[in-house]
């Protein structure tokens, strides 16, 4: 990057708004949250350590300056950085992989996955240099320029540009009661009062503030108020130094003392947007010069103190430990018991089976069979086909029953 202030100016100028805001710079709205953070770290009394709290916020502030300036400056001003990468360097995606395998020169037979040389039909990322045929004839390691960067559409720097009013203006909301003699004012719209029924006061022990009584110490009422910073009263339980109320008994004025602490945060925000010049635009050695002297401390904050590595290997990696041990107790003991429970099921179905096939339905078979052969003679004697013969069964059959009527009458 580098330079691209002069081919995205709207991107260029709603990042300005941004820049301003997070470094704290008034009337942008981040110095209204900033201002508010660290005046409350510097005079509360909840807490026994609110001036050490301050410090680490104002140096956080100056660092927060530094690092959004190098990312201006880095991106926007200075020199046109991408004019110095060849086609095939980092600068030409449509290069991309042959960069990464490392075949420089190379011949661009093969893009990187997923990108294409031109964003849409008729949109060019640069000047069009050839088809990609005429693009295959090239000698390898030919180069054709740096693709020319050019503004987003309005689908884009629209929302920019609201954020950007916004980042401008928003924290007006807000406004600190040092500027205002010492009054709330926008009474529901101010977002101190907008946003107090979700607040917990731990003054009051509960949620909500008045409207009218809130003040920018943290007052509720007269009596249940946190003191102000230059009183002796401090709430029971928490002593110690407190740095507002040492600023404001040497001058003798809460707003004043107030005042001492918005121009602290404006300095150590104009220190950090200072460093980011000297380093980044008045000097761009010295960032690798103070690497180089730093040594240790530089590959500490290169590797983000390995905080990553810590967390991969402490919660991920434990994470995962944790899930394999799940996935052996579920495939072994969870799904052992189903697949156990479903084998001897299987196995009591055989059985089962088994004994209804060859002894309840062999027994049943044999009785039947045994029947048949023993009753089938004598049956098939008696179907001799001849009527006289049915004839004489039938009139013995009918002696037979009056015989047994006659011997039960008698």
């Amino acid at each position: 990057m580098g330079g691209l202030k002069k081919y995205k100016p709207y991107t260029y100028w709603t990042f300005l708004a941004g820049w301003l805001a997070i470094c704290g710079i008034i009337p942008f709205s981040g110095f209204w949250s900033k201002d508010e953070i660290l005046w409350r770290t510097a005079s509360t009394t909840l807490v026994p350590i609110g001036w050490l709290l301050w410090i680490v916020g104002t140096i956080a502030a100056t660092c927060t300056a530094f690092y959004m300036t190098r990312l201006v400056a880095m991106t926007f001003w200075g020199r046109e950085k991408f004019r110095e990468k060849l086609a095939g360097g980092e600068a030409d995606e449509a290069h991309a992989h042959a960069f990464a395998i490392g075949a420089k020169p190379h011949d661009a037979r093969v893009e990187a996955a997923g990108d294409r040389p031109r964003h849409e039909p008729g949109e060019h990322v640069g000047p069009v240099h050839e088809t990609p045929e005429e693009h295959l004839t090239q000698p390898a390691g030919h180069a054709h320029g740096a693709h020319l960067p050019h503004e987003s559409p309005p689908s884009m720097w629209v929302p920019l540009a609201v954020l950007a009013v916004l980042a401008t203006i928003g924290g007006f909301v807000g406004i600190s009661t040092a500027f205002t003699g010492g009054k709330e004012v926008g009474g529901k719209m101010n977002i101190v009062n907008w946003m107090s029924p979700i607040i917990w006061n731990p003054v009051t022990k509960s949620f909500g503030v008045e409207s009218s009584a809130a003040g920018r110490s943290g007052e509720v009422t007269e009596a249940l108020a946190e003191p102000r910073p230059g009183t002796t009263a401090a709430p029971e339980g928490h002593s110690g130094f407190n740095l507002a109320h040492a600023v404001e008994n040497k001058l003798g004025s809460e707003t004043a003392t107030e005042w001492v602490f918005i121009l602290i945060s404006l300095l150590v925000a104009a220190v950090g947007i200072g460093l980011g010049f000297l380093f980044y635009i008045r000097n761009p050695r010295l960032p690798d010069t103070w690497a180089a002297r730093l040594g240790s401390l530089y590959r500490a904050s290169y590797n983000k103190y390995w905080i990553d590595e810590f967390y991969g290997w402490a919660f991920t990696r434990r994470t995962m430990d944790l899930a394999r041990g799940v996935f052996a107790f579920d495939s072994k003991v969870i799904d052992g018991g189903v697949n156990g429970s479903a084998w001897m099921t299987r196995l009591s179905s055989l059985i089962t089976g088994g004994a209804d096939k060859y002894v309840v339905d062999g027994l049943v078979n044999a009785i039947g069979n045994f029947v048949v052969r023993l009753m089938s003679p004598i049956v098939r004697s008696a179907q001799t086909g001849f009527t006289q013969n049915y004839a004489l069964v039938m009139v013995i059959g009918l002696l037979i029953a009056v015989a047994f009527y006659l011997i039960k009458a008698f």
